[in-house]
């Protein structure tokens, strides 16, 4: 089971890197700038999920989701904008830039959870049949 998920994890991988080729070959505007944010934003969260599943140390694991979370806090906001351009609705400057430090401020707790309670208050850390598991 834990090579098939691995296998599924880099045809993920595999194919996001496809899709970001054909998004950047065709790229035309601000609306395939959010469309390529989305791409690369993906691409950085399934890295990450794939880092997280070949881990097998609380350390490693934690590096991992820190790169996991560095992709995933920004693929909401680039498929909101995204959205938005392909419906043609003006989203006011001022609500892209608190929408982007909210997503910054995000990832910046995600980084210190070594050092804060902030995101995981108790961790454990084990390996079960080859899949890394964080309690939390």
């Amino acid at each position: 089971m834990y090579r098939i998920v691995l296998i599924i994890q880099i045809v993920s991988i595999a194919v996001t890197l496809a899709e970001c080729w054909v998004v950047f070959k065709s790229w035309k505007g601000v609306q395939h700038s959010y469309l390529f944010l989305a791409c690369i934003a993906t691409l950085v969260n399934n890295l990450g999920y794939y880092f997280q599943l070949r881990s097998h140390s609380v350390e490693s694991y934690m590096s991992a989701l820190r790169v996991s979370y560095a992709g995933r806090v920004w693929v909401a906001f680039a498929l909101f904008m995204f959205v938005m351009e392909l419906a043609r609705i003006k989203v006011p400057n001022v609500a892209r830039f608190f929408m982007a430090l909210f997503n910054v401020i995000t990832y910046l707790v995600v980084v210190t959870t070594n050092r804060t309670d902030l995101y995981y208050k108790i961790t454990a850390f084990q390996v079960r049949n080859n899949f890394p598991l964080l309690a939390h």
